[in-house]
C-alpha cells in the first residue's frame, strides 16, 4: 500500500510539473501571437503608406494634366470662339437627341 500512496504522489508532482510546463507553453504562443500580430500590423501599415503616396503622386499628376487640359480647351475656344460655339451646339444636340429617345 505504501508503493500506491508513493506512485499516487508522483503522478501528482507530474501533473503539477506538466500544469507549469503548459503554462509557460500558452505563455510562449500567446507571446510569440502578439509578436507576429506586431510584425503583421507594421507591414500592413507599411503597405499602406506605400500605396497612400503612390495615390497622392498619381492625384498630383492628374491635377497638373487636368489644369494642362483646361488650359488647352480655353485657348482652343479664345482662338476659334465661332467653331468652338458650333461644336458646343452640335454636341448639345446630339446628346438631347440620345437622351430624348430613351
Amino acid at each position: 500500500m505504501g508503493d500506491s500512496k508513493k506512485d499516487i504522489k508522483e503522478i501528482r508532482n507530474e501533473v503539477d510539473r506538466l500544469r507549469v510546463d503548459l503554462k509557460g507553453l500558452m505563455r510562449s504562443i500567446s507571446d510569440l501571437s502578439r509578436t507576429e500580430a506586431s510584425e503583421a500590423k507594421a507591414k500592413a501599415e507599411a503597405e499602406l503608406q506605400g500605396t497612400m503616396q503612390q495615390l497622392n503622386r498619381r492625384y498630383q499628376e492628374l491635377r497638373v494634366q487636368s489644369a494642362d487640359i483646361a488650359g488647352k480647351a480655353r485657348d482652343t475656344v479664345e482662338e476659334r470662339p465661332v467653331a468652338s460655339m458650333l461644336i458646343a451646339l452640335a454636341a448639345g444636340a446630339l446628346l438631347g437627341g440620345i437622351v430624348s429617345r430613351k
